[in-house]
Order: structure tokens, then C-alpha cells, then sequence
């Protein structure tokens, strides 16, 4: 955990492997109330994980009102992962205020492995107050569960009794001249399913 952090001009190598959940090629699990600025930094890290991982950040949540900025960053690391929440950038991305952005950021890395749902060849879940921005993916993603998406898996707002999947449950969620760029997006979604889609599944 961290609080109150500027990272600049840093890279990770190698490789991140785990069992568990939280796992990110630079960092595993960012939240609360605190102010962060990653800038210049990039993984080239190859991960493997359960739940929200990333290929640079497997979550990322802000629960407070200062300001979270990722910017002029990348992660080029192939990403393989078993359960939800999955994306070769960021597994996860929510805050409770709009002050949570990411720009000019890209991922190349290939996305697999994900047999449930959401999993983005960008961000795998997006919840609420979140802008992107100047960001795209290149990876495959191959073979994955039901919501996958070329760039976001999931978009949107989840209440706790999510049953319904009320569409008024989407709140300030700005993705702007981002782009995907997937050979392939491979999904398992059958009839009556989430769909999947080369851009934003849902």
C-alpha cells in the first residue's frame, strides 16, 4: 500500500507470478484516500495472477478526493489470469470523486486466460468517475469469459445487489481518443450472455 506518492521515471522487468489476487506488472494494489502521480514509467514484466490483474496495475481505487493521475506510461508484458477483473494495462479502475485519470498511456501485451467475466486488452473493469484518455492496446486476447473487450472488458458501475445490472448505475466514465487495435478478441460468452466486442464489451 501507498500513500500520498509520486513514481517517475521507473520500469519493472521480469516476471510477477502469484496465486492470488492484486497482481500488477509495476504495482499490485493502489486505494484510499491518497494522492498518487505515476509518470514516465513502464513494465515490460510478464504477470500472472488470479482476480484484478494487470499488466501494469492489477487495482487501482480512490476512495477519497485527491487527485490519481497515471500518465505517459506503458506495459508491453504478456498477461495470463484465471478469474475476473483482467487488462493488459489496469485490472481494475474506480473512485469515488472525478479526480481518477489516465492518459497517454498503451499496452502490447497479449491478455489470456481469463475464464469469467471482464477482461480488457486496456483495462479489464471500469466502475465510476474515471477518465481515459490518448490510450490504446494492441494485445490478443485469447481465450477469455463473457465481457471481454478489446480495450475495456466491463464499463460501468456495479451495485452491491448487482442483479438487475441497472443501466442508471453508470456514472462519469469518459474514455476519449483511445483506440484498440486486437488481431484477435476470443471469448466464451454464449446466448444470453454479456456479449464481448473489439472496443468496450459493456
Amino acid at each position: 500500500y501507498a500513500s500520498d506518492v509520486t513514481i517517475k521515471n521507473s520500469f519493472s522487468a521480469g516476471s510477477v507470478t502469484s496465486t492470488g489476487s492484486y497482481v500488477g506488472g509495476f504495482i499490485g494494489r493502489f486505494d484510499g484516500d491518497q494522492k498518487l502521480l505515476i509518470e514516465n514509467c513502464h513494465s515490460t514484466a510478464t504477470v500472472q495472477g488470479k482476480q484484478y490483474s494487470g499488466g501494469f496495475v492489477g487495482y487501482m481505487a480512490q476512495t477519497g478526493s485527491k487527485t490519481l493521475t497515471v500518465t505517459k506510461c506503458y506495459a508491453t508484458g504478456n498477461l495470463t489470469a484465471t478469474d475476473t477483473y483482467t487488462g493488459g494495462f489496469i485490472g481494475y479502475i474506480n473512485a469515488s470523486n472525478p479526480n481518477l485519470n489516465v492518459e497517454n498511456c498503451y499496452a502490447h501485451g497479449n491478455v489470456s486466460g481469463a475464464k469469467k467475466q471482464r477482461s480488457g486488452g486496456f483495462i479489464g473493469g471500469v466502475e465510476q468517475n474515471v477518465t481515459v484518455n490518448c490510450c490504446y492496446s494492441m494485445g490478443d486476447m485469447d481465450p477469455l469469459g463473457p465481457m471481454a473487450g478489446g480495450f475495456i472488458g466491463a464499463a460501468r458501475n456495479w451495485p452491491s445487489k448487482h442483479a438487475d445490472y441497472d443501466d442508471e448505475a453508470v456514472l462519469n466514465i469518459k474514455v476519449t481518443n483511445s483506440i484498440a487495435w486486437p488481431s484477435k478478441v476470443t471469448s466464451s460468452a454464449s446466448s444470453g450472455q454479456w456479449s464481448s466486442s473489439p472496443m468496450i464489451a459493456v
